[in-house]
């Protein structure tokens, strides 16, 4: 199985489930773990026992071209 995008009847992407790997990674929005204008935050969870696995941090390419219109 490969990846599955989670997306709302917008487009809108909230989420990647991983199911090979038995995990699900999120988009966190939440300004304690470093979600920021220009930052995005994934955070990774086994989906067997709910627990997070891992949490990436990266530049947001989207904002950046916002903000050199």
């Amino acid at each position: 199985m490969e990846q599955v995008e989670l997306r709302c009847d917008n487009g809108i992407k909230f989420a990647e489930l991983y199911p090979d790997l038995r995990e699900i990674a999120v988009k966190c929005r939440s300004g304690r773990c470093g979600a920021a204008r220009g930052v995005v935050v994934i955070h990774t969870f086994d989906l067997a026992t709910g627990r997070m696995v891992g949490t990436e941090r990266y530049r947001d390419p989207v904002t950046e071209q916002e903000e050199g219109k």
